[in-house]
């Protein structure tokens, strides 16, 4: 199976050239492996039925699958035994050249760990582990420490953090061009997976010069579809990317079939925001002038 390694197949491309895997199945139009030093598995085939074959023939309780071709995984959601965790948009550095940036990046020492593990909440095992293996950096503009950047043995992106101090100055953006910047010095093509919803994210990836694939990538694990976690994680979702976001993200992974739930959502979130205003208008005619409002940073 020929690999486009600036594309869709970036991790699939770094897997089989840079790391420790083992292809279980191949096919002329497929690919199904494993990443021995990470863990998961890959799967890269069109035919949902071969999918499915490949699947059951290697199938363990703990496997992490990543699926690529969007047809695949639309019907696999919805098949017994398997559903689905994830769902993002890969992004990729597809230029020759180097980016620039005024960014400096050092390597991160166990000071960081702990102000990362403060300041983020990312876990303390991950870190360590970059740390120890040269992939976790403080990221460094005129002298001054604006935040910390982590890349995988592949070449991803992993997370990029940025004091709230320094946001709002586009240096976030700044500070993924250097981490791109080092991933291409040691030989590897830069990649990385966005959530759908993270507006945030997405409008980062475009500030520095990331390109976006076509189709989305999904996450599978073996067990059953419950209708109470969709609507567990749909909450969350609604509530920090608002609910437009949230529906896109969920027709997208979930089809039409789930429009019955959305407007069930819809009508508790114009109930719930109703009266979120008028308790707010309520409190707006008692309040002093020493009312200070907090908005968050991002």
């Amino acid at each position: 199976m020929k690999l486009t390694p600036c594309g869709l197949q970036a991790p699939l491309f770094a897997a089989m050239t840079q790391g420790h895997c083992r292809i279980l199945e191949e096919s002329e139009g497929g690919l199904f492996l494993k990443d021995l030093d990470a863990g998961i598995y890959m799967l890269d085939v069109a035919d949902p039925w071969v999918a499915r074959c490949w699947l059951k023939r290697h199938h363990c309780p703990e496997m992490k699958v990543m699926v690529f071709q969007e047809s695949c995984w639309r019907s696999l959601r919805w098949s017994p035994g398997w559903r689905m965790t994830d769902c993002a948009l890969q992004v990729v550095w597809s230029r020759e050249c180097c980016p620039d940036t005024e960014i400096e990046l050092m390597p991160a020492t166990l000071t960081d760990v702990q102000i990362l593990l403060e300041e983020s909440g990312l876990p303390e095992e991950e870190l360590l582990r970059m740390m120890e293996t040269g992939r976790l950096y403080a990221g460094y503009l005129r002298g001054r420490c604006i935040g910390y950047g982590g890349s995988g043995s592949r070449g991803s992106v992993e997370f990029l953090y940025v004091f709230a101090n320094c946001r709002k100055h586009g240096w976030g953006s700044q500070l993924e061009r250097a981490l791109i910047a080092r991933i291409l010095a040691q030989g590897l093509i830069p990649y990385g997976h966005v959530s759908a919803g993270d507006r945030a994210a997405l409008g980062l990836q475009r500030r520095a010069g990331m390109d976006f694939c076509p189709g989305y990538i999904a996450w599978m694990e073996p067990g059953e579809q419950c209708a109470g976690g969709l609507i567990v994680i749909f909450c969350l979702q609604m509530l920090n990317n608002g609910f437009i976001m949230a529906r896109m993200q969920y027709r997208l992974i979930f089809g039409q079939s789930g429009q019955m739930l959305y407007r069930r959502f819809y009508l508790i979130h114009r109930i719930l925001s109703r009266s979120e205003s008028r308790r707010n208008h309520e409190k707006s005619k008692h309040q002093t002038n020493d009312t200070f409002r907090i908005v968050s940073c991002h």
